[in-house]
């Protein structure tokens, strides 16, 4: 399901905002496993890496806030989803392409029960954009080009 604006005016036949289409159905529980803090050197964050604890809402607002100046997009997946999985190296790739954007991601399975329904995610792979620290865009499935078009909205 993409949902939001889009300033981005796409090609015939591409995807446009408000299209829906769902590519996997989300685990109705989230396991308690890990935090992370954020990884300088990488091109995507991975905000749940760090084993331990439990990565709350109050530290995903956190990072939001501390993020607030940038376009932020949040890819939210679990390890047990395939095209989770087929299209996280594409986003690795593009992120190292696109430096205006910061790019993270959130691993389900390592988050506080309810996290997920607070923040509308109901299949994977999501990715939510952010700007000024408020949610700006909705993309579901694991479309690469579809996608790609759907990020270079936010450039």
């Amino acid at each position: 399901m993409i949902t939001g604006r889009c300033r981005f005016r796409a090609p015939q036949g591409a995807v446009r905002p408000n299209t829906t289409f769902s590519v996997a159905r989300l685990r109705a529980s989230c396991s308690k496993y890990s935090i992370a803090r954020v990884n300088a050197g990488a091109s995507v964050t991975d905000l749940t890496e760090v084993e331990g604890q439990v990565f709350s809402e109050q530290q995903f607002n956190d990072f939001l806030s501390q993020n607030k100046s940038s376009t932020v997009v949040i890819d939210f997946y679990t390890s047990w989803c395939g095209p989770c999985k087929m299209i996280a190296p594409k986003v690795e790739a593009l992120a190292d392409e696109l430096k205006d954007i910061k790019f993270a991601k959130i691993n389900l399975e390592k988050c506080e029960s309810g996290l997920s329904k607070t923040l509308g995610i109901k299949s994977l792979p999501t990715f939510v954009a952010y700007k000024n620290g408020e949610k700006e865009a909705t993309f579901v499935g694991a479309n690469y080009e579809k996608w790609r078009q759907w990020v270079f909205c936010f450039v």
